[in-house]
């Protein structure tokens, strides 16, 4: 940190650390839409004991997420904002169960994982998938398109994770596209420059009657000799 003091430069000797500031004011995402509705996830049997736990079991909230989506409504898309309620469900054994956001298990070679940690529901997610991929919007018109259009804002960083939540889902088709890509009899191949997190690498492109496949890695034959296995 350097100060200015009449035309002088002192250095400081107390340098400032990384991150928020003791004292300083906390930042939020703020509630600004109107809940339409409330989900309440309940256990459904207990832990430990494995009763039914019926409407009657006493429920204690312990946390909460509000998950934005569109549905087809008449006129147009309608959105919805639902808070999602978790937490405790007390059995007659004295036994507590306690349900939370659900969260995929890390897999080998993804550094994207899946959750109900997440702001953005599943049709909306779709959405903004089809306006990145279809429409060929970046990121920032995406974000332009929801709040102008929807009354939703979004940041870039949002909207970023759920297109590649998307990706990972989806994941599992890429063996049926492999398969028809091998069955095919009449295929087309090409390949341009992809910039990846900073590393240049290359986007293969092979073309069906039915299917478009994509591969991303090195500009190597071995990324699309590989492929079918």
């Amino acid at each position: 940190r350097v100060k200015k003091q009449s035309g002088s430069v002192e250095n400081d000797p107390e340098k400032k650390k990384a991150g928020k500031q003791p004292g300083a004011k906390g930042h939020g995402r703020k509630v600004e839409l109107e809940v339409t509705g409330v989900e309440v996830h309940k256990a459904e049997e207990c832990a430990a004991c494995g009763e039914k736990l019926g409407e009657e079991a006493e429920f204690e909230a312990r946390t909460g997420l509000y998950v934005l989506d569109i549905e087809m409504g008449n006129p147009g898309l309608q959105v919805s904002h639902v808070k999602h309620l978790y937490g405790d469900t007390h059995c007659s054994c004295g036994h507590t169960t306690r349900t939370e956001p659900g969260r995929c298990e890390k897999e080998e070679g993804w550094d994207v994982e899946l959750t109900e940690w997440h702001l953005v529901g599943p049709m909306l997610a779709s959405l903004i998938i089809a306006l990145s991929l279809r429409m060929r919007l970046s990121r920032p018109r995406i974000q332009e398109f929801l709040n102008d259009w929807l009354g939703i804002y979004l940041s870039v960083v949002v909207i970023n994770q759920a297109i590649a939540e998307g990706g990972r889902a989806v994941e599992p088709v890429e063996e049926e596209l492999i398969a028809e890509v091998k069955q095919s009899e009449l295929l087309y191949a090409d390949e341009t420059g992809w910039k990846e997190k900073g590393c240049l690498l290359w986007l293969w492109v092979l073309v069906t009657t039915n299917v478009t496949l994509f591969l991303i890695g090195r500009r190597s034959w071995d990324v699309i000799a590989d492929a079918p296995d």
